[in-house]
């Protein structure tokens, strides 16, 4: 096979580091008061966040300008959530902290995958990372798990975090696995190995109970395996082996339904269960009441509904918070970010990136703030990342495979 000559791009030095540093401040928040990292000295969001950065720069000066492509979410942090600063009255230390985390590491986010993630290397060691991350989370809830207080029949969870996000964190693991156990080029052995290990990542991560992740995987999935370009020769193959893992996953969850992390899962996916997500229907309801009386937004951090300083839903966030004018926008970009991803996953590398946006933006739809949906930053601007990228590299015909003539298609199958 022909060397590919190395382009500016991964020149940049830190074709290892910045992309692993920068998988790692996605989870830091969630990760680093449990025993995986709190042997650390320092806080691992802002050791994560300066590493990152320097990263970020060393890739300018080594491997060149990023392109225009960079302007974006310099554009979108001024020209949409700069203005709902000003609106923001008797701002609360949720409000100031919230403010000063959008601008600074948030920001950076958003920055990073122009210059981390515009080599296939790059973003093979993210993703890389990315597992293994969720690997050890798995492992470490196996061995020194934390019972949930208040939980009867033992629902686990990693001392210093919370269930949500360590299921979040090994979800995001099976979602990459799963994507590349199903993508054209891999070896029978790698498939099955990374098909058990998705399942086994599967199991272990039901033991949390918390049933989000588990929803937001399986739309990623079946939302990548009908749209992305990557499977439009073996689309049919790639959904029936999917069906097959999955099947052989829900399987086991149903024999260990003995688990209250499991039956938990399950009694919500079949109406049994009520709870926390009739808590999130009236955090909804008043976040909607709360649009209604201020379109135009409320500023940032002034969300508060009994104690919780964020609605559980970035579109509801972003409406009561910086107006509806922004969130039209957002939606917009949005849906504008699943079409491009769709086109653009074209590898395996690329598939798992869409993959993990879905899923991050399931996610966003019933957990945590603008600040704390860290991956979905990374992968949404990532997908506009690799657009610039390969257009830059082949034109537009990378980006438009059904362009290439049928009798050629058929011939080169």
């Amino acid at each position: 096979m022909p060397k590919t000559k190395t382009t500016s791009s991964e020149r940049g030095g830190n074709s290892v580091i910045g992309p692993a540093a920068l998988a790692i401040l996605i989870w830091a928040g969630s990760l680093k008061e449990t025993l995986l990292f709190s042997w650390v000295p320092a806080d691992l969001t802002l050791l994560m966040a300066a590493l990152v950065g320097l990263s970020i720069i060393n890739s300018r000066v080594r491997g060149g300008a990023a392109g225009q492509a960079v302007v974006a979410p310099y554009a979108i942090f001024v020209a949409l959530f700069l203005p709902a600063v000003l609106l923001t009255q008797l701002p609360t230390s949720y409000a100031n902290s919230k403010i000063v985390t959008l601008f600074t590491i948030t920001l950076v986010l958003a920055i990073a995958p122009f210059y981390l993630l515009r080599s296939v290397r790059q973003r093979q060691v993210f993703l890389f990372t990315l597992t293994v991350l969720g690997i050890l989370a798995a492992a470490n809830l196996v061995l020194a798990p934390t019972v949930v207080e208040g939980s009867l029949g033992g629902r686990l969870v990693l001392e210093g975090s919370n269930t949500i996000a360590v299921s979040r964190v090994v979800f995001a693991a099976v979602v990459v696995l799963l994507v590349g156990s199903t993508i054209k080029g891999q070896t029978a052995r790698r498939r099955i190995l990374m098909s058990a290990g998705a399942v086994a990542l599967t199991l272990i991560a039901t033991l949390t109970g918390s049933r989000g992740p588990v929803v937001a995987a399986a739309v990623a999935l079946a939302v990548v395996l009908m749209t992305a370009v990557a499977y439009r020769k073996y689309r049919v193959r790639a959904i029936l082996g999917f069906v097959a893992v999955a099947g052989i996953g829900l399987w086991y969850v149903l024999q260990s339904s003995q688990s209250e992390g499991v039956a938990r899962i399950v009694g919500s996916l079949t109406g049994e269960e009520g709870g926390v997500p009739d808590a999130r229907v009236s955090i909804w309801t008043y976040a909607l009441q709360l649009i209604e009386a201020k379109p135009f937004g409320r500023g940032w951090g002034s969300f508060d509904f009994a104690g919780a300083p964020y609605p559980h839903n970035l579109l509801l966030e972003i409406g009561v918070e910086a107006g509806l004018i922004v969130l039209a926008v957002v939606i917009v970009l949005l849906v504008a970010t699943i079409v491009r991803g769709s086109r653009v996953a074209t590898d395996w590398q690329t598939t798992a990136l869409f993959g993990l946006f879905v899923f991050a933006l399931a996610n966003a739809m019933v957990s945590a703030d603008l600040n704390g949906n860290r991956l979905l930053t990374v992968t949404a601007f990532a997908v506009w990342a690799v657009t610039y990228t390969k257009r830059k590299e082949f034109g537009d015909e990378a980006l438009l495979p059904s362009s290439t003539p049928r009798s050629m298609s058929l011939r080169s199958a």
